[in-house]
């Protein structure tokens, strides 16, 4: 089902608020470097309800174009928003406008999938104003080459991840629990991360396999989860992450973990009450944000 509504022609000025969504990542199992320079990776995505805001305009008779209000790039190319839309320019053969004002509430640098999100929504968006044009498949390949998550956000909010990210398994579950976000002071470059894994031996060994891996966040308790981050090793000698680590343990935490290669920590709890103490507790000393898993996307009603 698509997760546009369309209320106007294809020829005329479009307007639309989007919704992008973060995600966490459960479980995240750094194995072997690839031919490629891509690493492969098994992986448990969940989308939460910690969102950019995306203020677009589509005009379909334009003269060309992408402007961006707000990005987060010193130079507007290297945005995924603007690599999204020159993608989907060219494979679809059309010429338009795009102008996106982008309000922030995924902090950049922080494992949480922002510009990645972003550039798959605008995909979405994009696709829809002109009568899907691409196919899911094709919009898929075009998903994978802004980042290696970034088709994960085309898919269903809980999945589990092969290869470098792209090859995706939806997992039909209901995750009852909340999620407790806490930003370490000092960003992590994702490029970085994965040579530091390299330079200190920390990519492969043994991890759960993928059907324990989705049988695991199906059925069992979240303290009971057998996952892990394989970036968590780079951050043991880190006091920001120990103290964050500590906090989450006495708040009486279920299960905590860095998402994708850091800065950030979250930790997941079953009792509600314990993650707002938990949040009130660290709020005046972090960047925090407690949110919940997605079960739906966001729904981007077009105007």
């Amino acid at each position: 089902m698509s997760l546009y509504k369309v209320t106007a022609a294809l020829d005329m000025i479009h307007h639309a608020t989007i919704l992008a969504p973060s995600k966490i990542n459960i479980h995240l199992h750094v194995l072997d470097k690839r031919a490629d320079g891509y690493h492969n990776l098994m992986t448990l995505f969940q989308m939460v309800s910690l969102y950019d805001e995306l203020l677009c305009t589509v005009e379909p008779e334009g003269r060309g174009g992408c402007s961006i209000e707000n990005g987060v790039t010193a130079r507007v190319e290297d945005d995924l928003i603007y690599k999204a839309w020159l993608a989907f320019s060219k494979a679809s053969g059309m010429e338009f406008s795009l102008r996106v004002r982008v309000n922030k509430g995924i902090p950049i640098q922080a494992g949480l999938g922002g510009g990645s999100s972003d550039g798959a929504a605008v995909l979405e968006l994009l696709n829809a104003v002109f009568g899907h044009p691409l196919s899911g498949e094709k919009l898929l390949a075009l998903a994978g080459k802004l980042g290696s998550d970034a088709a994960f956000f085309l898919n269903s909010p809980s999945a589990y991840a092969e290869g470098r990210g792209e090859i995706l398994t939806h997992i039909d579950v209901a995750p009852k629990f909340w999620v407790l976000i806490i930003n370490l002071p000092t960003p992590m470059n994702t490029t970085l991360a994965y040579r530091l894994l390299d330079e200190n031996g920390y990519t492969n060994g043994a991890g759960p396999g993928r059907e324990e891996i989705i049988r695991s966040y199906r059925e069992k308790r979240p303290s009971e989860w057998p996952f892990f981050n394989s970036f968590a090793r780079l951050y043991r000698k880190d006091p920001a992450y120990a103290s964050v680590i500590e906090e989450l343990r006495l708040g009486g935490v279920d299960f905590f973990s860095l998402t994708g290669s850091g800065s950030a920590v979250f930790g997941v709890f079953q009792d509600r009450k314990k993650a707002v103490e938990a949040y009130d507790a660290a709020a005046g000393r972090h960047q925090v944000w407690l949110v919940e898993p997605l079960e739906l996307k966001p729904v981007t009603v077009l105007q």
